[in-house]
């Protein structure tokens, strides 16, 4: 009776101690799926009111203001025009699976959401790092950064055929976010109209700030993979801060 009382005493003691143990810390870079999940419930049932909920989402705002600097879209483009456009096009049943599939694939995987926001800080200076989440899309580009927000889009090929992929192409984006930190985009950048942006005099200079991440993963995380393509890998110093 002794023994079992013990037993209960010190079961009570380590219960209590998990249940007020503070709470591990917060993933500030890991993914937002809402925008593709969205469009995903859309095209399973189709309503204007999705419609609606989809440009609303932080991810369309994102898109939005990376479209208004790039000319992505027409300077008068709204989020539900560009959210409409987006998802005008009814995909295959086969591509609908697909992203359905690789949606949960990393929405499983908040460990790896959480790495590639600690991979990508790693080569950044202390004072920038990620601290948003990443937007997961429905459609626009493969992956785009503006400012301290990036995405990646979930129906590209890409990701499709090899879904090991958003693994690396987020740390890419995420760490753009950090330099942009640093080295926002310059106003005469902005000012240029359409995509004719890249004539500005000031682009070779944003673009030298602008190094994409990384130039070969190291051995051990992506060759093994087989995946396909480069990603370039250019460590930052605190020194990139005076460019």
């Amino acid at each position: 009776m002794r023994k079992a009382l013990i037993i209960f005493f010190f079961g009570q003691v380590l219960y209590l101690a998990a249940c007020t143990a503070p709470d591990p810390e917060p993933c500030t870079s890991c993914f937002d799926f809402s925008h593709v999940k969205l469009a995903i419930e859309y095209f399973d049932a189709p309503r204007d009111s999705l419609l609606a909920e989809i440009a609303a989402t932080p991810a369309a705002l994102h898109l939005k203001r990376h479209s208004d600097r790039t000319g992505y879209y027409s300077a008068g483009a709204t989020p539900r025009e560009i959210t409409n456009d987006l998802v005008e096009k009814t995909p295959s049943p086969e591509t609908l699976n697909a992203v359905r599939d690789l949606v949960r694939y990393a929405d499983k995987n908040p460990a790896r959401q959480k790495a590639c926001g600690l991979e990508a800080a790693a080569y950044l200076p202390e004072e920038v790092g990620p601290n948003n989440p990443l937007y997961i899309t429905w459609g626009y580009d493969i992956g785009v950064a503006m400012d301290d927000r990036a995405s990646l889009n979930f129906t590209h090929t890409h990701f499709l055929d090899s879904r090991e992929e958003i693994w690396f192409y987020c740390i890419h984006e995420v760490h753009h976010t950090g330099v942009m930190q640093i080295h926002p985009m310059p106003k005469s950048v902005i000012s240029i109209p359409s995509r004719n942006f890249m004539t500005s005099p000031d682009m070779p200079r944003f673009l030298k700030a602008l190094p994409s991440m990384p130039r070969e993963m190291p051995e051990g995380k992506r060759a093994p993979l087989g995946t396909t393509g480069i990603i370039w890998r250019s460590k930052m110093s605190k020194s990139l801060i005076g460019l």
